[in-house]
């Protein structure tokens, strides 16, 4: 009975690690194709995935922003500003 209840504290434990690990994994593929997420990853924790997390966002937004500056260059708005 004791093994049983370990095993399953252990499996809701690794689940509760792995699930935001595998998220940013998608995004991250995503964003090797090119493809910007429409929100914000979401992350409740405040460790080194949380802080993981943030960075990407970050990332995101920064690309972002680049790509509507390059549209903007594209569509001839030259006097477009970019920070």
């Amino acid at each position: 009975f004791i093994l049983f209840i370990i095993i399953i504290i252990t499996i809701l434990i690794s689940k509760k690690i792995s699930n935001p690990i595998l998220t940013l994994h998608r995004v991250v593929l995503n964003l090797s194709k090119g493809i910007l997420p429409t929100s914000k990853v979401m992350s409740d924790n405040n460790d080194e995935i949380g802080q993981i997390t943030t960075a990407i966002n970050e990332l995101i937004e920064s690309l972002k922003n680049t790509s509507r500056f390059a549209n903007e260059i594209g569509q001839g708005n030259f006097t477009s500003d970019f920070k």
